[in-house]
């Protein structure tokens, strides 16, 4: 076993020191993407108390024109970000704390509210400063460490998905797990598993996952405050099990009631009913240092011949109807979305530009990564230049 990552020293450029932002990591979780103190990392692993011994590989479909190279890039930065966001909690701003360096006393009212808006999640500052944690990391990442984190894992051992859904390497060797471990350099692997609904054990726990009610029974409650407390029992469970992305909440507005998974959204019929509880849900695991992968984006609202059909909506309706619940969860500060099986408009979603640059970078002004559904991606190339971050590979069980 081997000591957590910590922060890298902070930089001496003026708007950093002008946030008033310490490096030290916050008291309730030690490393990336969540993963508390009362846990330990196998160096060889990478999985939380796991036995099995493995390394990484990069996937044939990540040999891409070099053309892509810049988007691979720009999505481990991306990834890097969201790990560092989902690690660090929003911390409260007291006398300990400008004893400590967080806010100096004599600081005028402006640079106070600066450092404030650093630790809102979802603000500008709070992911500003993520990203450039997450470049300080990468400077120290060789190309093949930078690829793994755009791709999951799923062959066989060792490169499998340690009993989760997905699996993300960050690092393709032991020494590059002692470098994260160390201090130096990396990041910890991501854990993604589901669900909406709880953990779900998959290989992992067998026979120990809670099971919760559909989250169309907390959209029927039309109570926040219960949104919130469902979402703080389902993300303990996951720290405790070694998870560090919740694959959900599932946000779709229901079009056909009969759909295969209406029951597993949260916001029932009702975008605005959506809105309202997906924000204390997000806020409430991201709390607990898991990533929150908001799903899925966007138009799948029916599960017969999901994998292929082809949906039109007008684009009032998706701002109106569709678009509103991604878009309270990503002010609330959601690190992840998950794009869709179907096509809209003829392209498929994980490879529709229009969805994943127009409507959500520059009109939700997302700043985390996307994610494919497993199996989802059908042309790395058109994928990755369409603005896909992590392609998660299908497998028979999927």
């Amino acid at each position: 076993k081997l000591p957590r990552a910590t922060a890298p020293s902070e930089p001496p450029s003026p708007s950093v020191a002008t946030l008033g932002m310490s490096g030290a990591p916050s008291p309730r979780s030690s490393g990336y993407c969540g993963l508390g103190p009362a846990h330990t990392i196998d160096a060889e692993d990478g999985r939380m108390d796991g036995p099995a011994k493995t390394k990484s590989r990069p996937r044939a479909w990540l040999l891409v024109p070099s053309a892509v190279g810049a988007v691979v890039a720009a999505s481990a930065v991306l990834m890097a970000a969201c790990a560092v966001v989902a690690r660090r909690q929003p911390q409260r701003l007291n006398g300990a704390d400008m004893e400590h360096g967080f806010m100096k006393k004599e600081e005028t009212p402006a640079v106070q509210e600066a450092a404030v808006e650093a630790n809102i999640p979802g603000s500008a500052a709070w992911w500003g400063k993520a990203e450039w944690r997450a470049r300080e990391y990468l400077k120290g990442m060789d190309v093949k460490d930078k690829f793994a984190m755009v791709h999951g894992q799923n062959d066989k051992w060792p490169y499998h998905r340690h009993g989760y859904a997905g699996y993300i390497n960050t690092q393709l060797s032991l020494p590059g797990y002692q470098a994260a471990y160390s201090g130096t350099g990396g990041a910890l692997p991501l854990a993604l598993n589901d669900g909406p609904q709880g953990f779900n054990t998959y290989e992992a726990y067998p026979g120990t996952a809670t099971q919760f009610p559909a989250l169309l029974a907390v959209a029927a409650s039309f109570s926040p405050e219960t949104s919130r407390a469902y979402a703080q029992a389902v993300a303990e469970e996951f720290v405790a099990k070694g998870a560090n992305v919740l694959l959900g909440p599932d946000v779709e507005v229901t079009r056909a009631a009969l759909t295969g998974r209406s029951f597993e959204t949260i916001s029932g019929e009702d975008p605005y009913l959506g809105s309202v509880l997906v924000r204390p849900f997000v806020q409430e695991v991201q709390n607990h240092g898991i990533i929150v992968t908001v799903k899925h984006w966007l138009d799948n609202n029916q599960e017969i011949y999901r994998q292929t059909m082809n949906v039109e909506v007008g684009d009032r309706a998706q701002h109106e109807i569709y678009m509103p619940v991604f878009a309270a969860a990503f002010e609330a500060g959601a690190g992840s979305v998950m794009c869709s099986y179907n096509k809209v408009s003829g392209t498929h979603a994980c490879e529709n530009e229009k969805l994943l640059k127009t409507l959500l970078r520059e009109e939700l002004g997302f700043k985390g990564y996307v994610v494919s559904d497993w199996g989802a991606t059908h042309d790395a190339y058109n994928s990755a230049k369409a603005g896909l971050d992590v392609e998660m590979v299908g497998g028979p069980d999927d």
